[in-house]
């Protein structure tokens, strides 16, 4: 399980700004989905439990009574020394423990063989994000935390990333998103919202399909949703809109 208590990560250079602001939560299943718009805070709190940030607060992850470790495919944490991705992925594999064929095979299923030899610093976004799935799925982990892993993909290789992590259906992980079409695909334990550094849930992802989103509060909502200066309702069965119906939360949220 992670356990987030009361943390809080200031925004750069700015005093009693926050990013995110004593926020806490457990993740008791393996498996869990947060969806929120870009600059809600789902990137920070990723990097806050991989300890690559600074946060006030206390973050816990215990699996069989150790402590847990963590993979990742946030490039940040690879980015040592600029060296080749063959390189890099078979330090960090010596290092932490993992299988570097796996690696190579799913960099040869995205037909991207040439970026082995090329360096971290030279790949395009899309390129980074396939290397950072890579090494995620490669190295031996308690939990994997994904960040946004089909963003700045082409439709077929977004597939191919949809199928790499379904194909690691074993693995616990903690995997934040927009994309409202992948949390369907993906079917987790638990889903949670996150809008302006403020966590709504879990889910049961089975009642996806039965969610509504409203403007007002009628009936017996199941979630009060603050979004930038306005609010809105979750609730199941009825509503203004079905959860289902948009792709991402952004449509939600509008120009907010």
């Amino acid at each position: 399980m992670i356990r987030v208590e009361n943390l809080t990560v200031s925004k750069s250079r700015k005093k009693n700004q926050y990013i995110l602001s004593n926020l806490s939560i457990n993740f008791e299943d393996p498996k869990n989905v947060i969806i929120g718009p870009n600059g809600s805070g789902k990137t920070t709190l990723l990097k806050a439990i991989l300890g690559i940030i600074k946060y006030n607060g206390e973050i816990k992850c215990y699996f069989e009574g150790k402590k847990c470790n963590f993979a990742t495919n946030l490039d940040l944490v690879y980015r040592l020394y600029n060296d080749s991705v063959n390189n890099i992925s078979k330090l960090y594999i010596n290092m932490i423990g993992g299988d570097y064929n796996q690696f190579k095979n799913i960099i040869e299923t995205f037909k991207m063989t040439r970026i082995l030899d090329t360096k971290i610093y030279k790949l395009s976004t899309g390129e980074t994000k396939i290397f950072g799935l890579a090494m995620a799925y490669s190295l031996n982990a308690d939990y994997i935390l994904i960040d946004e892993p089909t963003e700045n993909l082409d439709p077929s290789r977004r597939e191919l990333a949809e199928r790499l992590i379904e194909q690691f259906v074993s693995k616990r992980y903690l995997l934040v998103t927009h994309d409202l079409k992948l949390l369907k695909k993906l079917r987790p334990n638990r889903f949670f919202i996150m809008i302006s550094g403020k966590i709504y849930g879990g889910f049961d992802p089975s009642i996806f399909d039965r969610l509504f989103i409203s403007r007002e509060g009628k009936g017996n909502y199941i979630a009060e949703i603050q979004g930038g200066f306005s609010k809105y309702y979750l609730s199941l069965d009825s509503g203004d809109f079905p959860l289902s119906s948009f792709s991402s939360i952004e449509e939600i949220l509008g120009g907010e």
